[in-house]
């Protein structure tokens, strides 16, 4: 399986945190001009349904494809 290539239009920042201890610093979740590479989703399964392809941002957070091409924040580069 050959995975997608995206590359971020759109800068977005947003919050961390330190864990139980309830402080939160300022994270760059998607950097303008990098790649970001779609998750390979071969052994995932939500619910019991194959999971929308996604990747993941600098947060760790994982980021529908189809909402991001249609928000204009990535293109796909081959």
């Amino acid at each position: 399986m050959k995975l997608r290539k995206f590359k971020v239009l759109v800068g977005e920042t947003g919050l961390d945190d330190f864990g139980a201890s309830g402080q939160t610093f300022g994270v760059n979740q998607l950097v303008v001009g990098k790649v970001y590479t779609q998750a390979d989703q071969t052994y995932y399964d939500e619910n019991g349904r194959n999971a929308a392809p996604f990747f993941v941002d600098d947060n760790g957070c994982s980021r529908d494809i189809k909402q991001m091409l249609r928000e204009g924040k990535v293109i796909e580069v081959f």
